[in-house]
């Protein structure tokens, strides 16, 4: 065998190794993708259920805190600032989340770009209002039971209670159209005509 015919099978096993390597750098390429987006969409679901689970915390939060109020008693204003701390921070946790969301809007799946659309806004409700529930507090440390602090137990409550509502019909609607999803691939094909 002469040098040249050498250099032509040496030179087409070089390029037919680079050709594997291209095509199994653009295999691992499409599979890292398609893990990025499973990944990503792992992550949603996952703060959007913690959402949901600092929601039902915060709901007994704001019952307590509620009760504490209905209870009238002056030794409850150390308890009620207690409880509106803790309130604090699960909002603002929760507020951690949905920022995250938004922030990666683009790759959010429809039902999870609408959880998101109506969650905001009672989350915004509801920290205007613990906010304004903190204030009183610190302005009117012998005014616990007045109908203004009732006012803002109850909105905090009702508030958090719908934040915990609605992510969890999404979830169970997500979860749903997935099963389906599952068992319509599972279906035979139907006959050609």
């Amino acid at each position: 065998m002469n040098t040249k015919n050498m250099f032509h099978i040496a030179s087409a096993a070089a390029t037919a190794a680079m050709l594997a390597y291209v095509c199994m750098s653009e295999t691992a390429m499409a599979k890292s993708v398609v893990m990025d987006d499973a990944a990503r969409t792992a992550a949603a679901k996952g703060s959007l259920v913690s959402i949901r689970d600092l929601a039902l915390r915060a709901t007994t939060g704001a019952t307590s805190f509620k009760a504490t109020v209905q209870a009238n008693r002056l030794s409850d204003v150390v308890v009620e600032r207690q409880e509106l701390s803790e309130l604090r921070a699960s909002l603002n946790e929760m507020g951690r989340h949905v920022v995250a969301l938004d922030a990666d809007r683009a790759n959010l799946a429809p039902w999870e770009t609408a959880a998101l659309d109506h969650v905001t806004p009672v989350l915004r409700h509801a920290a205007a209002t613990l906010t304004s529930a903190i204030e009183f507090s610190k302005n009117n440390p012998n005014r616990t039971a007045s109908p203004i602090n009732t006012g803002y137990a109850n909105s905090l409550e009702k508030d958090m209670h719908q934040i915990h509502k609605t992510i969890d019909e999404y979830l169970h609607v997500a979860k749903s159209e997935q099963a389906v999803k599952r068992a319509e691939q599972q279906l035979p094909a139907p006959f050609a005509n």
